[in-house]
């Protein structure tokens, strides 16, 4: 499942600040998978995570989907 509401924040020429609301599910969130055009750069447990190593004036995807105790 996507986790809704992602925004960035505090965007420099090389970071980004991610965000976004908790997922919930029957079983329990357990963490979150974030990607940056379509490759894994994260797991983390939180809502949130700083990305660094960005280049300026680039265009960046980032999509984040959560991970539940069942393996889903």
């Amino acid at each position: 499942m996507e986790s809704p509401n992602l925004t960035a924040s505090n965007t420099t020429e090389t970071s980004t600040d991610l965000n976004w609301t908790a997922a919930t599910d029957n079983v329990g969130v357990t963490d979150y998978d974030v990607y940056q055009d379509g490759v894994l750069i994260a797991n983390v447990t939180g809502t949130s995570l700083q990305v660094t190593g960005l280049s300026e004036s680039t265009s960046y995807a980032f999509y984040v989907i959560a991970n539940d105790a069942a393996g889903n």
